[in-house]
Order: structure tokens, then sequence, then C-alpha cells
């Protein structure tokens, strides 16, 4: 990870948008576990399913999804990827979707910026993800998820 990287807060890639790829700082405690959000949308005309992730500095990294089951939440692996339908934006974000990172190398630190890649059928969507303690915009943080 490196705080010398350089990248834009979107990606655009052949109809796939990613919007503000953020994560928090983690103590630094073993195991090293983060977690990273994002929105995602998609500007084609079918729809696309986010499948998988990739992040080399990491032994396991996988999509999940926080839900409130009698009383408590849980974290959920997602199997089979998350589906965007046409014109949709998927927003990854505490308590919602999101991107986990199981035993980092090294802890997230604030102004940290470190590569990942997120795999669509068939493509990927290379993505820099900034770390800091809340969302770049606020009004991400306020929006309603879509699927």
């Amino acid at each position: 990870m490196s705080a010398g990287l350089t990248g834009a807060e979107e990606v655009e890639q052949e109809g796939i948008e990613v919007h503000h790829p953020w994560a928090r700082p983690t103590p630094p405690v073993s195991p090293i576990n983060g977690a990273v959000y994002f929105s995602v949308t998609n500007h084609r005309d079918e729809p696309i399913r986010l499948e998988a992730v990739q992040a080399p500095w990491t032994a396991h990294a996988s999509l999940h999804q926080s839900r409130q089951k009698g009383g408590t939440v849980r974290m959920e692996v997602v199997d089979g990827g998350v589906l965007i339908g046409p014109g949709e934006t998927m927003r990854f974000e505490p308590n919602g979707y999101h991107v986990m990172l199981m035993d980092l190398t090294d802890p997230l630190k604030e102004g940290d910026r470190f590569p990942m890649t997120l795999e669509f059928h068939g493509e990927s969507v290379d993505i820099e993800v900034q770390v800091r303690q809340v969302p770049a915009r606020e009004s991400e943080a306020d929006a309603p998820s879509q699927n």
C-alpha cells in the first residue's frame, strides 16, 4: 500500500462506472481485516454481475452483505455475485454490501491508497481505494441502496 499513488475518484470502463472507492483505517491487531466501499453504475443496456474481487496484498477478498437477523447484524458471503440492472447504481456501503478483506499483510492507514480489481463476467475493472474515516461525499452515505 502506498500513500504516493494517485487516482481518480471515479473510473469508467465500457459502461461500468465505479465511484469513490474507500476503506476505513484498521487497527494494528492480528488478524487484520478491513472492508471496502464504493458505488457501481451500470450504463449498459443489459445487466452486469460483480462476481469477485482481487487484492494482491490480502489472503482473501470477497463480497459480503450485512443483514439484520433476530436483532443482530450478521455478515454473510454473497454467493453468485451482485446483479446490477441497466441504468442502476448499486452502493457498497457500511451495513450493506461491501468487499471484505481478510488477513491483510499491513494495517490500512488513513491517507493510504491501494489497488483492487473488480471482476464482472469476463471483464475486470481496476480501481484505487483511498483509506479515510468517512465516504468521499456525504450524499453518498445518505443515499439508499438499489438492487
